[in-house]
């Protein structure tokens, strides 16, 4: 598959549209040691400018084609059957973390079961009332687990301890996240926008290594950032809570540092310029906030012309490689040195 394909095809995936009843950020299917959790709400993107430009991404002849024949596997349209998708990390020091994603949308689950059983070394085994399917991955050569624990809900991941922890929080043998927030944003999670397309937070305590932050961030103990477009207007923003006021004060001065770096080399990348001149930060006892809102339809040119770039980078001849001069060609220094 083509860089292109691979491209749209994620697109199609991450960024496309749902029908029916929207997809909001379900807490209480999250399990409550997350340090990390993201969520995509595919019904509000489908509603703004930017996922339409997204979906005229897979207009193109060859993802459009690719497209097709996988609803035609699948038994779904990612385009119109996907609500949701949220992705939680649980950390580990010294592990590889505890990750996995939950999708919600109109599936059928038995034919999802049939799929997963002629993919590579499949196996089954059984969880308490659900089956949990393993097999290997195409195109990693890795093992994949998944489980369907209600009828239009599938539960992805690499680890089979990840999908068996998330399993107990769906049916609530462990504790979730709305049950058990300790250490969690949950206070700037609940302020925030309360239709964003796109919500990430986390807790930074509960993440390992966190002497070796970036000074910008030492001190930080939890953050959001939330992504949503209304009226036209794109807006982002972010809050970071640091263990005191000088934490939140050190990363606005950084941020308005960097701004002001932008506008003295406006010349040099304009685009950039014009976009940090409307970031606003500003703090509040230990908190720092960042604003940014920016037309919809600039979003949109932005992405067009990056995708303008990639797509000429693509189209450029790999540089001609010099090959040495055969052996025969190389002589051999004078006998006497010179």
């Amino acid at each position: 598959m083509s860089t292109r394909s691979r491209y749209a095809m994620t697109l199609a995936a991450l960024a496309t549209a749902a029908s029916g009843v929207a997809g909001p950020l379900k807490t209480d299917r999250v399990p409550a040691p997350s340090a990390v959790v993201a969520h995509l709400d595919f019904d509000q993107l489908k509603k703004t400018e930017i996922g339409a430009f997204f979906l005229q991404q897979l207009d193109q002849p060859e993802v459009k084609r690719r497209l097709e024949a996988a609803i035609l596997v699948m038994g779904f349209d990612p385009r119109t059957d996907v609500r949701s998708l949220t992705a939680f990390t649980e950390a580990n020091e010294g592990e590889k973390p505890l990750a996995a994603v939950l999708l919600e949308g109109e599936f059928d689950n038995e034919r999802l079961a049939v799929l997963a059983g002629g993919q590579p070394d499949y196996q089954k085994t059984e969880y308490g009332p659900d089956a949990v399917h393993q097999w290997v991955d195409r195109n990693k050569g890795r093992p994949s687990f998944g489980a369907m624990p209600a009828p239009g809900v599938l539960l992805v991941s690499d680890r089979l301890d990840a999908v068996h922890k998330a399993l107990d929080v769906f049916h609530g043998r462990s504790p979730s996240l709305k049950a058990k927030p300790d250490g969690f944003p949950m206070h700037i999670l609940n302020a925030s926008n309360p239709t964003p397309v796109l919500v990430m937070a986390v807790a930074m305590d509960r993440l390992p290594n966190g002497e070796r932050r970036a000074p910008a961030l030492q001190g930080a103990q939890s953050g959001i950032l939330t992504l949503s477009e209304f009226a036209g207007t794109a807006s982002l923003d972010v809050a970071l809570t640091f263990d005191s006021a000088e934490g939140a004060q050190r990363l606005r001065d950084i941020v308005q540092g960097l701004v002001a770096m932008t506008a003295v080399n406006a010349e040099q990348n304009p685009e950039l310029a014009e976009v940090a001149q409307r970031v606003e930060v500003a703090t509040e006892g230990g908190t720092a906030r960042l604003k940014l809102r920016w037309p919809a339809e600039k979003v949109k040119e932005s992405l067009q012309k990056a995708k303008e770039r990639a797509q000429q980078r693509r189209a450029e001849p790999a540089p001609a490689s010099v090959d040495p001069p055969p052996a025969e060609l190389i002589l051999p220094p004078p006998a006497d040195g010179r």
